[in-house]
């Protein structure tokens, strides 16, 4: 043990800077202004990220309890002159419940930052109706905005059954647009 203990401090000190880095960009400061968005900002995926068109931008997802349940997951952009934009609501018809994951990757190849969130709803009605459940939520970037993609969000978590990531969801995105393309686009996806 008294080997152990001096080898791993060491091995600490020579990482330091790394590990700092790494915390530093892991790190959610509070952000100013989020205090005039209504509803409770889920912190933990709240993230900047460099948008195409805007530059730096902070995604801040907020979850509005004064909202019908369907529409309580609300998302807004802090834009870098402090303002806020907020995206068009995903709405599924479900109770959203809670968000597991987001990432800011250029599904659709257009050239573009898109949004891909993967996030808890429950259905509130039969036997499962507490049970959550997760679901993609693709908002896909155009160059006047976000537009969110139902869609293909709702394809792209039926096929998942569940099994959610962000790399599948991007794997299933590029299969059912594929697909969508070559039969014309046709197959409209009815809402729940």
């Amino acid at each position: 043990m008294r080997r152990i203990l001096p080898r791993l401090i060491e091995m600490l000190l020579q990482n330091a800077p790394v590990l700092f880095l790494a915390f530093a960009s892991c790190k959610q400061d509070k952000i100013p202004a989020i205090e005039k968005i209504p509803g409770k900002p889920i912190r933990e995926q709240t993230f900047t990220f460099q948008d195409s068109l805007l530059g730096p931008v902070t995604f801040v997802p907020v979850k509005d309890e004064s909202a019908p349940p369907h529409e309580q997951l609300k998302i807004y952009l802090k834009l870098g002159d402090g303002s806020h934009t907020k995206l068009p609501d995903a709405d599924i018809n479900f109770i959203f419940h809670d968000m597991d994951a987001v990432s800011f990757v250029d599904v659709d190849e257009n050239g573009l930052t898109d949004i891909i969130i993967i996030s808890q709803y429950i259905s509130g009605i039969g036997r499962d109706a507490a049970r959550p459940f997760r679901m993609a939520i693709i908002y896909l970037r155009r160059t006047d905005g976000f537009e969110f993609d139902f869609e293909d969000s709702w394809r792209v978590s039926e096929l998942a059954k569940g099994n959610l990531n962000i790399a599948r969801v991007r794997t299933l995105f590029r299969e059912v647009t594929r697909h969508a393309a070559k039969d014309g686009g046709t197959g409209k996806v009815r809402r729940p």
